[in-house]
């Protein structure tokens, strides 16, 4: 896959962040748009993280590292993330399916 094969769903919703295992917005409410530079186009709103945001996403990596995966080798954390990629690239097409379905 290149990188002109991949397609993003420019509808203008508003996108969440994932901290900690669930999808959420900033603690603040605020979000920013992003635009098509080319149109001006509104592609998404998406969070204005900020210091609480951040502080809150640095914990919960700082908790997942401690656990099982710091204890794999670093080949064994390289598989592991090839593997992912190669799915994700495989189903490419259902995943931007069900991001753009609900």
């Amino acid at each position: 896959m290149t990188n002109a094969e991949i397609r993003f769903p420019i509808d203008g919703r508003t996108r969440k962040m994932f901290v900690d295992g669930a999808w959420v917005e900033a603690r603040s409410g605020k979000v920013f748009e992003t635009r098509n530079p080319a149109t001006g186009e509104v592609i998404a709103r998406v969070p204005r993280g900020e210091a609480a945001d951040i502080n809150l996403a640095v914990a919960a990596a700082r908790r997942a590292f401690v656990g099982p995966w710091s204890r794999f080798k670093p080949f064994e954390r390289q598989a592991l993330l090839l593997r992912i990629a190669d799915l994700f690239e495989k189903h490419w097409e259902e995943i931007s399916q069900s991001d753009t379905a609900g």
